[in-house]
């Protein structure tokens, strides 16, 4: 057997697939469009570019930024799964009846789940060359800003193989994999800048821990050499000690054990927590029975309402607590101020409910259709608009009431700080209100928006991180997306950013809801009695059958 045969397999795979090539295109195609449009939109007339030793560094880490979020989350969307997905169809095991080991398994698997974004991260690298022709730029920023990416996108792929090893579940995998991004790559420089006051060296190793941190310290600003490349080297080395921790774990994870005494009175414990004793259940079933059986399916464990009353309740902890200290320092903020916290805190906590929903909606039917449950429930008598009907009731009976609770302590705590500042700004407060209706109606249709996206997508994909991205990609980054274009094209006021946003947010939550819902309803029965068949061969299929009806009827 020759060296790491995976690898070598997974790279020849690769090299056969079209969109291998399609994609690295795709990649410096959109890179420079993104680069042309910015400069585009700071022409003056006559075709001179105005003050080009700020446009160039602008530009240069505009388009940097926006490579580094992509490069850390799409780690999570290609590895969170790749090796728990093994472990569910019992597949993992056979590797191990080889000579391979754990090590040439994993290696194997990040050369699948890598080769693809990193052709199209490298094909990106020439856009970011363009801002050194501007100045301001200087070849050594654009050669670290390269290392600091495919540092990051390196960690990111090993956490979440990392993460795929310990876990046979795709959503705690995928939980597991943004917990690890997240904390290396923003948590850890916050930590740092608050222990920084305690103890600089204590700091300078949590940030040596930091592809975020790398990333900021490759620019002229901050770059220091001997901290630039000792981060550099130890990020490297946190990547290698997930792919070593994950090539230990994996030989071990895939066998299944007998659960202990200890094990197994946990387990019953917390069965009896989340479901309740036998007469409860018996109760519980009968009641959600009558209503609907997908309903049941879908909403047996009661304590899921309880996890987003306890957010909510945090969330209702910190901001009482932010207006008691500032209560107790005598700090009165500004209308300003206000507004930015405001927005800042309410859209935080609205990203972290929308894309509870989009994982909670995904999960079902990309689960029952991965292990075939889907195909037995399309056989029943239950037509496709009362399967997800019983799927949208237990999603309102999980998120209505806190979703509810929220927007009132929204709307009362808004006009509890409006009150204090009448009479000061008669322009801003009607400016607030708008705010507040444009933002509960935005949010409400977002979330109606993700979980159709995510039921759409999690039926397709059979995966609910893909679920996930899907949602983040369209109803979240989207919207933002056009703000950005609109600001390139001079849009500098707050209003106007706040009008866009609602604007674009509204059309694109009711154009994904309408489309992805009419997609779900079309193509639900198709998909659950077709296992692994793409959706496009699907439709063409369906397309043929429409089309020998007709003619056989005409």
């Amino acid at each position: 057997m020759g060296w790491l045969p995976i690898v070598e397999r997974e790279l020849r795979a690769r090299a056969r697939q079209p969109r291998t090539y399609w994609i690295r295109l795709a990649a410096a195609g959109g890179g420079s469009i993104i680069c042309f449009w910015m400069l585009a939109t700071l022409l003056e007339g006559g075709g001179r570019i105005i003050n080009p030793s700020i446009i160039g560094p602008t530009l240069f880490m505009t388009l940097g930024w926006l490579l580094f979020v992509l490069c850390a989350l799409v780690g999570i969307a290609e590895a969170a799964d790749c090796l728990s997905r093994e472990m569910r169809e019992g597949t993992l095991g056979l590797l191990f009846l080889t000579d391979l080991r754990g090590l040439d398994v994993v290696l194997g698997k990040l050369a699948a789940t890598s080769i693809i974004t990193l052709l199209a991260l490298i094909g990106t690298f020439p856009v970011l060359v363009v801002p050194i022709l501007l100045g301001g730029v200087s070849g050594g920023e654009v050669v670290r800003a390269a290392i600091a990416l495919m540092d990051t996108l390196f960690v990111s792929l090993a956490l979440s193989i990392a993460a795929s090893s310990v876990s046979r579940e795709q959503g705690r995998a995928g939980g597991l994999a943004l917990l690890g991004v997240s904390l290396f790559t923003a948590l850890v420089p916050v930590l740092a800048e608050l222990v920084e006051i305690y103890s600089y060296p204590a700091a300078v190793v949590l940030n040596l821990l930091s592809p975020g941190h790398l990333f900021y310290s490759a620019f002229q600003a901050g770059y220091v050499a001997i901290e630039f490349w000792s981060g550099a080297l130890c990020t490297f080395m946190l990547g290698a000690g997930a792919i070593w921790f994950a090539s230990i774990k994996l030989p071990h994870a895939w066998q299944d054990r007998p659960a202990g005494t200890a094990k197994l009175r946990w387990q019953d414990r917390w069965r009896q927590w989340t479901c309740g004793n036998g007469a409860i259940r018996a109760e519980h079933r009968r009641h959600l029975l009558e209503i609907n059986p997908v309903y049941w399916i879908a909403f047996r464990e009661r304590f899921k309402p309880y996890l987003v009353w306890l957010l909510m309740v945090g969330s209702v902890l910190v901001f009482g607590g932010l207006t008691v200290a500032l209560d107790l320092l005598n700090t009165r903020l500004s209308l300003m101020e206000f507004l930015v916290i405001w927005l800042a805190g309410t859209h935080s906590l609205h990203f972290v409910l929308k894309m509870w929903v989009a994982a909670e909606a995904g999960r079902r039917f990309a689960r029952d259709r991965e292990e075939g449950a889907i195909e037995l429930l399309a056989a029943t008598s239950l037509k496709t608009p009362e399967i997800l009907h019983g799927l949208e009731l237990a999603l309102r009976r999980q998120f209505t009431r806190p979703i509810v609770l929220l927007l009132s302590l929204e709307a009362v705590f808004m006009l509890a700080m409006m009150s204090s500042w009448a009479g000061e700004d008669g322009e801003v407060l009607p400016f607030l209100t708008f705010a507040l209706c444009a933002s509960t109606i935005i949010f409400l249709l977002d979330v109606f928006a993700a979980a159709r996206t995510a039921i759409w997508f999690g039926l397709v994909t059979c995966s609910t991180n893909k679920a996930s991205f899907a949602v983040l990609w369209r109803i979240i980054v989207l919207p933002w997306g056009i703000i950005w274009l609109f600001t390139c094209l001079g849009l500098d006021h707050p209003a106007g950013y706040l009008l866009v946003y609602f604007m674009a947010s509204g059309f694109i939550g009711a154009a994904c809801s309408a489309l992805y819902g009419s997609k779900t309803l079309r193509f639900f029965r198709l998909l659950a009695v077709n296992p692994g068949v793409k959706l496009k061969d699907l439709q063409r299929e369906m397309d043929n059958l429409v089309f020998e009806e007709e003619m056989h009827r005409r």
